[in-house]
Parts: structure tokens; C-alpha cells; sequence
């Protein structure tokens, strides 16, 4: 999300709720019962007659026809901006405030729209706050099992990933908050600890140290290290070098002073994010090697990287 935020200007975020007319007089928008059993905004029909007055039947399904065609403009572009959550909900503001200047309220469809592109931004929380908000309106405005109560509900469920909390949504009015819950993550006991290196490498002191690095006790350790990084990334994968280097020293004077020493030098991770994974890693990993070299005795020398992932 970060790589996106010099695209979102602060007026983007100010103006969120101002982009929803019923947020600034307080209703709250909730799907009315049908009249003479005809269809509502969104509900399908046959023709224009089977639909609620003012709404025209479009492709088989009941729409206002008063439509801002440049509030529309502005919506299509924020549906091909969705890859930067913050440029597309940029667009979906443009929309509903073009909507607002022409006089005309923004459609549901542009709202639903809207807060599944803020939901996309979930990692910085006024995004997402500000979607839970807005996709919580849609759903209560369209009806039920719609294909835009559908993706409104599954932009919502993507929100658990950093606390919303559902029980909210059995709510026929918005709340202040949504990410008030624990937020979601993968299972911690399906994870999966992997560690590649020189597949060439048969030595006794290499083959035993991947062994150490891949017990119970170490897969805890670097279980944690995922952890932290995922609290700060909510990446689910977790990938980090190793640098290693082995050597065994002889003492001229007394042949039981002989030792290995197998080193792990710090490595400056790519991406500044994974730096305090870095050194968790490094640091549980120098830990294991320490205790596991005391009892090798091989002499050779040899430095290679080591690739260690968790993730599922």
C-alpha cells in the first residue's frame, strides 16, 4: 500500500464521506419495501413497467436514468484504476462529487463501487475504515443476494484480514468504527517451514545444520519471526537469506582445543520492511548454529546463502 499513498492527495480522505450525501444529513440508506409488487433499484424486470416509478428497465435490471455521464466517466476510470486503491478511490470522489455539483444523488452502484476499491487499500486504515463505511451503506441499500451486495460482501469479508468486525454489519445504520475486531491470519500450525541451499554440498557439517535449522524448537522460532512480520506487513509469506560460512581451526599445541566455527554474516534485506525479520531471523538462526556446531569436528571450509521461507 505504501507505493501507492504519493498517488492519494489528502483532500482524497477528507472528502470520503462527503462523497456520500446521506453520510453529511445523517440517513442512512436502507432498501425500502417494494410498491404494487413492483421492482426496486438494482431488482431485475422484464420492462420499464415492472419497475418503481422514476427507474427504467436497463439490461434487464430496474436503474434511475438520472445519470451524471461525466460522474460515470469518473467512475469507469477508478474501475480501471482498481490496481492502485488510492488513485481508484480518487476517481470514485471525482464521481460521486460530480454527481453532488449536478444535483443529482450518487447512484449505489457508483458507491458500492467506490468502497470495494477503498477495501482494496485495506493496509492503510482510513482506506479501509473508510470502505467498511461505505460498503456497509451498500449493502443496506441494494438488495440482498445482488451481484452488488455479492462483491460489497466479499470486499467486506477481505476487511477481516485487519479487524473489521462483522457483527456491526446486522446493523441497519452505519457505524463510527468497523476495525475494532482481531484482525484475521493464517493458521500458524499450517505453516510451512522450507530451507534451500547448495544441493551440492554433502558435507557432514552442512547436511546437520539444515537439519538443526528445520527441527520443532527452530520452526517455532522462525513461526515468531513470521509473525512479527506479518503484525507489520500482512504479507503471508515470509522469504530472508542466510549468509553462512563454516571453517574448522587447529591449535598447534593442544589437539583438543580444535573447533568449528560456522558464522552467519548480516544480510541488508531489498525491501527496508523486512529488516527487523531480517536480523529475527538471523538472530534465532545464529542461535541454533552456535549449539549445533559445538559437536562438529569436520575439517573443511566452505560459505554459501541459504534461502529460508514460512508461509502456507
Amino acid at each position: 500500500m505504501s507505493a501507492h499513498r504519493p498517488y492519494l492527495l489528502l483532500a482524497s480522505l477528507l472528502s470520503i464521506t462527503a462523497c456520500d450525501s446521506s453520510a453529511r444529513t445523517g440517513a442512512n440508506i436502507v432498501a425500502p419495501a417494494a410498491a404494487d409488487g413492483q421492482s426496486l433499484a438494482y431488482e431485475s424486470c422484464q420492462s420499464t413497467a415492472d419497475c418503481e416509478s422514476e427507474l427504467r428497465c436497463i439490461d434487464g435490471t430496474c436503474l434511475s436514468a438520472q445519470r451524471s455521464r461525466l460522474g460515470d466517466y469518473y467512475a469507469a476510470l477508478g474501475r480501471r484504476l482498481l490496481t492502485d486503491p488510492a488513485a481508484s478511490s480518487r476517481a470514485y470522489n471525482l464521481a460521486a462529487t460530480q454527481y453532488e455539483q449536478e444535483k443529482l444523488s450518487p447512484p449505489m452502484d457508483l458507491l458500492c463501487e467506490q468502497g470495494i476499491a477503498l477495501a482494496a487499500g485495506r493496509e492503510d486504515v482510513q482506506l479501509a475504515e473508510a470502505g467498511a463505511r461505505i460498503l456497509h451503506k451498500c449493502v443496506l441499500g441494494v438488495p440482498p443476494g445482488s451481484h452488488l451486495a455479492r462483491a460489497a460482501m466479499d470486499a467486506l469479508a477481505s476487511l477481516s484480514e485487519v479487524g473489521l468486525e462483522a457483527e456491526l454489519l446486522t446493523r441497519s445504520e452505519t457505524a463510527d468504527l468497523y476495525l475494532t475486531g482481531e484482525a484475521m491470519r493464517p493458521d500458524t500450525e499450517s505453516l510451512q517451514l522450507s530451507i534451500s541451499g547448495d544441493d551440492k554440498n554433502k558435507r557432514r557439517s552442512y547436511t546437520g545444520l539444515l537439519e538443526a535449522l528445520q527441527t520443532p524448537d527452530a520452526r517455532t522460532q522462525f513461526v515468531g519471526c513470521w509473525e512479527s512480520n506479518y503484525k507489520l506487513t500482512k504479507n503471508e509469506e515470509l522469504q530472508i537469506v542466510l549468509d553462512l560460512s563454516y571453517m574448522f581451526l587447529l591449535d598447534e599445541d593442544d589437539e583438543s582445543r580444535d573447533r568449528a566455527v560456522l558464522k552467519l554474516s548480516p544480510v541488508n534485506p531489498s525491501d527496508p520492511q523486512l529488516e527487523p525479520a531480517q536480523r529475527c531471523v538471523e538472530a534465532a538462526a545464529s542461535a541454533i548454529a552456535d549449539e549445533y556446531v559445538k559437536g562438529v569436528r569436520e575439517d573443511t571450509r566452505w560459505k554459501l546463502s541459504l534461502q529460508l521461507r514460512v508461509g502456507p
